[in-house]
């Protein structure tokens, strides 16, 4: 057989098997090409309803948080245990001219007795009046939390400074929403104007929550940041309130209010607060 007829014969059937195979994945790249976009979509999707999104990042939690302000439409829960951030935390969107938060937005804040003495929140107050804005105060601690048309809860970062926890998952929002009505219904009108009667319940308020916490064993100073105050006025209601106890020390202030039956009143004023927050 002449070698030209031997390879016909020979890488014929050869050649057809390779270029059906060519075919076959000429055919699957076109197929998986064309699913691309599918994917894309689908996998932004996916990652936009993520039940749970860490972000570190300070400058991209800020940007994430404002991003939300800008898209929320009809409500906004924030609470601020820190006074020196509320003025950010509960009015940050206002004040950025790049996500505005829309005037139909209903926005309750609640924030810290002390709130009411700093200058610069009664100030900020103030401009926000044409806004749907409520203001409430607490004695006692609260977490920091904003809450987005009841879709998005935002936490802050229990390690990491700046940084945000975002839940999206509705189990996990509706749960810090209620938290938030819980203890917003347990909160004191806040208003620009002074009223004496207020301000002195605030003062018996803060005292009783100091008594409690002393009570429990609480240092002076972890009574202080906890209520968001200096040291030397949480030192001040703890002179008034053993002075007005009658008590030595704070093992006789105990003993004092344990006779007295104050203690049982204190805890069960605090305790829906613990189970809550």
């Amino acid at each position: 057989m002449a070698p030209e007829t031997a390879r016909v014969e020979l890488l014929g059937p050869l050649q057809r098997e390779i270029d059906q195979r060519q075919h076959a994945v000429d055919r699957t790249r076109i197929a998986l090409h064309e699913l691309t976009e599918v994917y894309r979509r689908e996998a932004a999707r996916c990652a936009g309803s993520t039940p749970v999104e860490v972000v570190t990042s300070p400058g991209r939690a800020l940007e994430l948080t404002l991003e939300m302000a800008a898209a929320c439409r009809s409500e906004l829960l924030c609470s601020e245990p820190d006074v020196s951030a509320a003025v950010t935390s509960a009015g940050h969107a206002q004040s950025d001219c790049r996500f505005p938060l829309s005037t139909d937005v209903q926005v309750r804040t609640l924030l810290a007795h002390t709130a009411r003495f700093r200058r610069e929140l009664i100030t900020h107050m103030r401009a926000q009046t044409q806004r749907n804005t409520t203001y409430r105060t607490r004695s006692d601690a609260f977490m920091r939390l904003l809450v987005f048309d009841r879709q998005v809860a935002v936490f802050s970062h229990h390690t990491r400074p700046g940084g945000i926890v975002l839940a999206r998952d509705p189990s996990v929002v509706a749960f810090a929403v209620a938290a938030f009505e819980r203890a917003w219904n347990r909160g004191t009108e806040f208003s620009t104007s002074y009223e004496r009667d207020v301000v002195d319940e605030l003062s018996e308020s803060t005292k009783r929550t100091i008594l409690h916490l002393m009570v429990q064993g609480v240092e002076d100073r972890l009574i202080a940041r906890r209520l968001n105050m200096s040291l030397r006025s949480c030192q001040r209601h703890i002179e008034v309130i053993m002075k007005r106890l009658g008590a030595k020390n704070r093992m006789h202030a105990g003993f004092l209010v344990s006779e007295r039956g104050l203690l049982h009143e204190q805890e069960a004023a605090t305790e829906p607060e613990r189970h809550c927050l």
